[in-house]
């Protein structure tokens, strides 16, 4: 059977996830109806592949993280008390502003004390350039997302993110990452599904054919315009190796998460403070409603914006600000039209309770510490973590198999 898999490599075991993160750069409020990055890109799609790699590879880049801070590694051992062993993580991202902001997956940097950068150089060896510190500007675990910052003195190469919206099934993708910790590869494949569905209740994924392995992750795939059209993110493989079957950010969610992250430091999403179910036949039977398709309201948080807007459990919730949800994916359209409310807006919900149809004005609350009973049909399941890939100086045919 088939397993999700997050494909960014890990060299080190289990202990990873037991040290700290990264310190947010503090950055200044800037106006939330602007855009925070930019690049200036040339119109590349007249141009053949191997010419559009010539423009966008240096804004590519290779990730490696350390569990260990410098001081920390330059500490005296306790004799008494044996080291704990560095690890490292290999991924990849990209570069999306001249200033030096870097967009990746935040399962490349989770639990690093450190994040280092390498620049792509054609002249070096894999063409592994010089290697910069990198600040952790903040994430976005629903999304998982890191944004990163370099601080050089100089305007770096940046790649621009496209319209996903645009994307359709047969169109063109050109994967580039680093995977099995092989600096800068390219892959070729075609989009195989603009919107897949992939146990995230927020959002929905591009699936590509294009070769995408562990140490993939964060890096970018591309249309015929050498834009950003996503984010290698997971693969589906019953093996921990490409099958063809790789999922990746939209590059409209990049963007609009991104912004906010430079802006605020986080990304701001509404909730509701309820959980929110399709009707089921029973459901429906129950209700005497009979062949409606929608949501109903299975359990309402105490003290949250459902409750004290008056919503409750059995509500059956028909549209939000006047958009229609009866339909079979309407849990998750409602979830994600609420969560992409800000904390403290005031929403419409028409719902039907005992055969009347009210309107109720719920202000909805902050997704991040509403977080026990999300709006959401269920919640997402845990990804396998990949098994520790050997060290660059080992063969690839003895990469061993997931555990």
């Amino acid at each position: 059977m088939a397993i999700s898999t997050k494909i960014a490599p890990s060299l080190a075991l289990s202990f990873l996830v037991a040290l700290g993160a990264c310190k947010q750069e503090n950055l200044p409020p800037a106006a939330e109806d602007t855009l925070s990055f930019s690049c200036d890109m040339p119109d590349l799609s007249s141009l053949k592949l191997t010419d559009r790699l010539d423009h966008i590879m240096p804004a590519n880049i290779f990730i490696r993280t350390s569990n260990l801070s410098e001081e920390e590694r330059n500490a005296e051992t306790n004799p008494d008390k044996p080291a704990i062993p560095e690890a490292n993580a290999l991924g990849s991202g990209f570069i999306i502003d001249k200033r030096g902001y870097i967009l990746t997956n935040n399962h490349v940097i989770d639990a690093a004390k450190e994040i280092h950068v390498s620049l792509f150089d054609r002249n070096a060896i894999e063409h592994v350039g010089i290697e910069i510190p990198a600040k952790l500007v903040g994430i976005d675990k629903d999304l998982d997302l890191a944004v990163l910052k370099l601080d050089v003195d100089y305007n770096l190469p940046c790649v621009k993110l496209s319209d996903s919206h645009a994307l359709k099934e047969g169109f063109d993708a050109v994967a580039i990452g680093n995977p099995l910790g092989k600096p800068f590869t390219v892959s070729k494949g075609i989009i195989s599904h603009t919107d897949a569905e992939i146990d995230n209740p927020l959002y929905n994924y591009i699936g590509t054919d294009a070769a995408v392995n562990r140490g993939n992750s964060g890096g970018g795939l591309y249309n015929d315009a050498a834009e950003v059209i996503g984010m290698n993110t997971m693969i589906l493989s019953p093996n921990g190796g490409n099958i063809g079957l790789a999922y990746s950010s939209k590059s409209n969610d990049l963007r609009e998460a991104a912004n906010e992250i430079i802006q605020f430091g986080a990304v701001k999403r509404g909730a509701l403070g309820a959980r929110l179910e399709l009707v089921s036949d029973e459901i429906a039977q129950k209700y005497g409603l009979e062949d409606l398709v929608g949501v109903v309201v299975s359990e309402v948080v105490s003290g949250k914006a459902a409750e004290k807007a008056g919503v409750l459990a059995g509500d059956i919730l028909l549209s939000v600000n006047g958009e229609d949800i009866r339909s079979r994916r309407a849990a998750q359209q409602a979830t994600r039209m609420i969560a992409s409310k800000n904390p403290g807006d005031v929403i419409d919900l028409e719902v039907m309770r005992d055969g009347q149809i009210l309107h109720l004005y719920p202000e909805l609350m902050d997704r991040s510490v509403v977080v026990s009973v999300p709006e959401m049909q269920q919640p997402p399941k845990p990804m396998d973590a990949p098994p520790p890939p050997p060290s660059l100086d080992i063969p690839q045919l003895n990469i061993p198999g997931p555990e």
